[in-house]
C-alpha cells in the first residue's frame, strides 16, 4: 500500500432532507457498507477506496486513482472514477 491512501466506508449522514441544513461534520455517520480487499492487492499512493467495494484477489489499484465500484480478481484501475485499464 502506498502512502496517504484512504479506505473508508462511511460517510457524513445519508442524502436527505432532514440532513442537509446541517453541517457535514455534525451529522450521524453512515456506512454504506464494508470495505472488501482479497489477497495480493497493491494499492498505489493517494488512493481512495470508497465505501461498499469489493477489490479482488491480486488487483492493482493505479496512485491517485478513486474506486466507487468493485474490482475484479487481478485488474488493474485506474482513475477518477476508477475503471479496469488491463486484465492480467
Amino acid at each position: 500500500m502506498g502512502h496517504c491512501v484512504l479506505i473508508t466506508d462511511n460517510a457524513h449522514g445519508e442524502a436527505v432532507r432532514e440532513l442537509l441544513d446541517t453541517a457535514p461534520n455534525y451529522r450521524p455517520l453512515h456506512s454504506k457498507g464494508p470495505v472488501v480487499i482479497e489477497d495480493n492487492v497493491w494499492i498505489g499512493e493517494k488512493a481512495s477506496i470508497m465505501p461498499g467495494v469489493h477489490i479482488g484477489r491480486g488487483a492493482i489499484i493505479a496512485a491517485n486513482s478513486v474506486v466507487t465500484h468493485d474490482v475484479p480478481a487481478y485488474a488493474v484501475v485506474a482513475g477518477i472514477p476508477a475503471k479496469v485499464v488491463k486484465q492480467l
